[in-house]
């Protein structure tokens, strides 16, 4: 039975969607990454956001500890945590230009699906 998405009107066979990396019926993706601090995290994400590669970001200034093993070391840090609201179609530019500006050599980058969003929401996504 094909299947259609109803963001792109794509249609797929059951098994194609089973299968696939395909993101493209996915109508917003959401990146979570961390920085040292928001004054660190706040040019680049107006960096992503005039690039166009982000509708938005969301950050925690009250942030975190992270402790975590680099180089044989164990590492504890402050950090805060920052969330990117991506349209699929922009995901691997804004994933390629978040390499080049983030100041970790070995950033997280972690890609959440965001597959219920609401319709008022992705409208305004769409027009940014």
């Amino acid at each position: 039975m094909p299947l259609i998405c109803p963001y792109t009107s794509k249609v797929s066979s059951e098994k194609e969607v089973q299968t696939s990396n395909d993101n493209s019926c996915v109508p917003l993706q959401l990146v979570w990454s961390t920085f040292v601090s928001q004054e660190q995290a706040t040019p680049i994400i107006k960096s992503l956001v005039e690039e166009q590669l982000i509708v938005c970001a969301w950050l925690s200034p009250q942030g975190g500890l992270s402790i975590y093993e680099w180089q044989g070391e164990l590492c504890e840090e402050a950090e805060i945590a920052v969330i990117f609201k991506v349209l699929p179609s922009q995901h691997g530019a804004f994933v390629s230009r978040l390499r080049e500006l983030h100041p970790y050599e070995v950033p997280a980058i972690i890609t959440i699906d965001a597959d219920k969003v609401s319709p008022e929401y992705l409208n305004y996504a769409n027009k940014v």
